[in-house]
């Protein structure tokens, strides 16, 4: 059944992929990022395109008013240096939550699914390092803010704790970046250059598992149509160190590399793989796209795209 259904956090990564999901079953999307039109990831000419500080109370109400259902990705977020020395602006991004909770309870909404990230799961564990990030702060909250508003107030919400989501259309540049666009980004120029040598981040050894976009958004599509609520993790059970990752871009980029570690650089929230639960199977979803899949598709698209800014100049 056809659905109007708004896509917040839709100029990013994520959100451009959903978009293009939702649209591809039929549904009215209205999408809505913060960044100027000309900035967003991906445009669809499909939707219903507007540009709005979430922030602002009133701001929310207009995106969500003639909606049946809301997924709120927007957030002020990036990667792991972002998150380290940004705690206030991530911190903030809990007044976004806030604000669309509140508008699609007074607006009839009919589902609201909110995206968290799996790292909050680890503050169990390790309580004193990972709620130092003020993301993880604010993810918390908005967590069982989702919580009480569907106990208090009956609006049906679901909550997806993602994990290390990359692909192409992400920022590779500009100091937001993950590690899967940024380790590509470093390849691609540093093949440029004929330089053998790449920095990573750490020493290598750090353990993620990475999801590709457009497996996310299937995951995020099968969770709201699912009776499930209590916060499921949207993450690939396939768990690689970050040396892998460069296996995987060297062979993407048909080279090998001279690997410089950076020690001191931040690390991110250090996992193991027995750290995390199997997929939900009331999802009845699993990732498709393999790792070395995955990056070999981001690597091409980065190389792609900085060969179009090197021709533009």
């Amino acid at each position: 059944m056809q659905q109007y259904i708004l896509v917040t956090g839709a100029s990013g990564l994520i959100g451009g992929h959903l978009v293009k999901r939702l649209l591809g079953e039929g549904h009215r999307v209205r999408a809505v990022g913060r960044r100027p039109l000309a900035e967003w990831a991906q445009l669809h000419g499909g939707a219903e395109n507007i540009q709005l500080d979430l922030t602002e109370k009133k701001n929310c109400y207009d995106a969500v008013r003639g909606v049946e259902q809301v997924y709120n990705l927007a957030a002020d977020i990036g990667g792991v240096h972002f998150i380290e020395n940004n705690k206030a602006l991530c911190m903030l991004s809990v007044l976004i939550n806030t604000h669309l909770l509140m508008a699609a309870r007074d607006l009839g909404v009919k589902r609201y699914l909110y995206t968290s990230t799996f790292a909050v799961a680890a503050a169990d564990t390790k309580p004193a390092s990972v709620l130092e990030d003020g993301h993880i702060w604010e993810k918390l909250f908005s967590e069982r803010l989702c919580r009480h508003f569907r106990e208090d107030f009956g609006l049906q919400t679901r909550v997806a704790r993602l994990q290390n989501v990359y692909g192409p259309h992400d920022r590779f540049q500009g100091g937001r970046e993950r590690a899967p666009a940024a380790l590509c980004r470093k390849a691609v120029e540093a093949k440029r250059r004929g330089d053998s040598r790449l920095e990573i981040w750490g020493d290598g050894t750090q353990v993620r598992s990475f999801l590709f976009a457009e497996d996310c958004a299937e995951g995020l599509v099968r969770l709201m149509a699912s009776d499930i609520t209590d916060p499921v993790r949207i993450g690939s059970n396939e768990f690689v160190s970050v040396s892998d990752l460069v296996d995987a871009i060297e062979q993407a980029a048909g080279t090998k590399f001279e690997r410089v570690y950076a020690a001191n650089a931040p690390r991110g929230i250090e996992r193991r793989p027995d750290d995390v639960t199997d997929i939900d199977p009331r999802l009845d979803w699993q990732p498709r796209v393999a790792l070395d899949e995955g990056m070999g598709r981001l690597y091409r698209w980065v190389e792609g795209e900085m060969a179009k800014a090197a021709h533009a100049v």
